[in-house]
């Protein structure tokens, strides 16, 4: 059980953009013969707002070179190269405000993104990133040297075909195996469990149906669903629990905490009065945009948990039982963590094995 949740903040960084300087030549007092021509004037740069010109039209197909400057994006940057960054996104199915602030919401844009080229999941907006974005813009054609030098980039995405029905996907690109589970429906958030643990799949499916951090076909997805049904397994909906109110369920003194992360309504009502704030608290605390009491570790947890699995140091249950104290989990925050695992055989095992997935 809990006891007391504080908000952490991010206050973004701005970098300061370097001035440009000219330099003139001072006049020779000497005649010249013939006067040196004008250096030519620089290109202008590109509108930002919409990521491309071209001969005084706005184009469907980004120029992300000209646009950004192949200058790297991440958490903290703002103008209007995030704004053209946030719009492309969107065309590829996010649902960020384009409003030029590159936060935790773009971040994960990106790292969704990321995850779906099978590149560097780290959140930054660098030429790579950039460069796929270009390949699988909706409705664009593919560059022929581009898709002679990386056959990946021809493959369709997904949201595109479905956003684009005429953008017919490429006949040669294999199917991505992960693309056949639907995380919008409960019960098939990609994972499996032992038997009696039904009711804990299904609280997956809702989880991944609320919020997209708990997307299991993603590592950190991953990382942030095994949290939280330690978290839900070892409170309320352990072995062979049928229940199904994941976000109303009361327990504790006075039958003051409530939902499978049994949160103590005397300070945290508003943040878990409906499923879907209830999801984002939840999400907030494990990605350390909210802190547990008491916990030295603190930070974000789900990003750390996917690091040790892709590291190799998260290879049984014991493991996962030994990062979870490890990172303040038990005690004051979710106290029935520390005896649930026993009431919950094999439950730390199949977690595991569904970090371990891809």
């Amino acid at each position: 059980m809990m006891s007391k949740i504080g908000d952490g903040g991010h206050k973004p960084s701005t970098s300061n953009k370097p001035k440009t300087q000219q330099t003139h030549k001072a006049s020779s007092s000497k005649p010249a013969s013939k006067p040196k021509p004008k250096p030519a004037a620089p290109p202008k740069q590109g509108d930002h707002s919409t990521i491309s010109k071209e001969k005084g039209q706005v184009g469907s197909t980004p120029d992300f070179g000209a646009s950004f400057g192949n200058k790297a994006m991440k958490k903290g940057s703002q103008g209007d190269n995030v704004k053209a960054l946030q719009q492309a996104l969107n065309e590829r199915g996010a649902k960020l405000d384009v409003d030029g602030k590159f936060g935790a919401d773009t971040q994960k844009a990106v790292k969704a993104f990321q995850d779906k080229q099978h590149i560097d999941t780290d959140g930054i907006a660098g030429k790579d990133t950039l460069s796929k974005l270009q390949a699988v813009q909706p409705g664009a054609q593919p560059d022929p040297a581009a898709v002679k030098a990386d056959p990946a980039a021809v493959k369709a995405d997904p949201a595109a075909v479905k956003a684009d029905p005429a953008a017919k996907p490429d006949p040669a690109a294999k199917a991505d195996p992960a693309a056949k589970a639907d995380p919008a429906k409960p019960g098939s958030g990609n994972i499996s469990l032992p038997p009696g643990y039904g009711g804990l799949e299904k609280l997956s499916g809702e989880l991944n149906k609320l919020d997209p951090r708990f997307n299991t076909t993603t590592p950190d997805g991953r990382s942030a669903t095994a949290l939280a049904l330690a978290i839900g397994g070892t409170e309320q909906f352990g072995k062979d629990t049928k229940a199904t109110d994941f976000f109303t369920a009361r327990g504790g003194t006075g039958n003051n905490m409530k939902g499978f992360g049994q949160f103590n309504q005397a300070f945290h009502s508003g943040k878990t009065s409906t499923p879907q704030k209830y999801t984002k608290f939840m999400g907030d605390i494990l990605t350390g945009e909210s802190r547990m009491p008491n916990s030295k570790a603190g930070g974000n947890h789900v990003a750390a948990l996917s690091e040790a699995v892709k590291s190799g140091k998260i290879k049984t249950g014991e493991d996962l039982k030994h990062f979870m104290k490890q990172r303040g989990f038990g005690g004051s925050n979710w106290q029935g963590i520390d005896d649930g695992w026993g009431r919950n055989p094999g439950l730390a095992n199949a977690l595991v094995n569904m970090l371990k997935q891809g």
